[in-house]
Parts: C-alpha cells; sequence; structure tokens
C-alpha cells in the first residue's frame, strides 16, 4: 500500500474512535491508527505526507483533549484507557497542554483524582 492510502485508512480509524462511546474500542481504532501512521513515517514520506500524518494526529489529540475536559470521569479504569490514549499522542498532547490551559487543568485534576491508583499502577510495574 502507499502511504496516502495508508493515511486515509488511518483517518477513517480517527474518526471512528472518536465517534464511539466505548474507551476500549476507541483506544483499540487510535492504537491501530497510529501504528499505520508510524509505518508510513518508516517508510519515508514526502514532507506532504509527513505534514498530513502530523495534522491528523495533532487533530485528534485536540479532540480527544475536548472530550476529557467534557467528561466526568468517575472510575479508574475509564481513565486508564483515555490515559493509553494520550500516552500514544505524547508529543501532540504536551503541546495541546501548554496551548490549551483548561485541558491542562483537566488533566493535572484527574492525574490528581486518581493518584492512589497510578502510584499502585507504577508501583506494581516496577
Amino acid at each position: 500500500m502507499n502511504c496516502l492510502a495508508d493515511i486515509k485508512i488511518a483517518r477513517d480509524l480517527l474518526d471512528k474512535a472518536e465517534k464511539n462511546e466505548e474507551p476500549i474500542a476507541k483506544v483499540g481504532m487510535l492504537t491501530k491508527a497510529l501504528e499505520i501512521l508510524e509505518d508510513c513515517l518508516d517508510d519515508e514520506p514526502t514532507v506532504d505526507e509527513q505534514t498530513k500524518i502530523n495534522n491528523i494526529k495533532k487533530s485528534f489529540a485536540r479532540n480527544l483533549s475536548s472530550q476529557i475536559k467534557k467528561m466526568n470521569i468517575d472510575n479508574f479504569d475509564t481513565f486508564l484507557f483515555y490515559l493509553t490514549a494520550l500516552i500514544k499522542l505524547e508529543n501532540e498532547v504536551k503541546a495541546l497542554r501548554e496551548e490549551d490551559k483548561e485541558f491542562d487543568t483537566s488533566i493535572k485534576y484527574h492525574n490528581e483524582h486518581f493518584s492512589e491508583e497510578i502510584h499502585l499502577l507504577t508501583k506494581c510495574l516496577k
């Protein structure tokens, strides 16, 4: 497959993920889309293709951030799925946190709200 076809497949997956209400499915689609985009990046895309990939990732991160700002996540399992998505978009999320103070505040709130669970999880993984 060529890179433009891969970009379209990834964009379609991200569009489906954005509309999906189920965190597990959302993260699964995000993961697959990012794998496709990373494979495309490994194939030395053109400057135009690389720009499209970066714009797609940033757009999805921005949409995800607006969803998280509006959500009242009250259980750790749901938070963990969104955290996984944010980790996969690390560079885009860092940029958004600098641009969007409301999103940054939301991330800080959720980190504090689930700090005990996060601490236990990281302790188990050591």
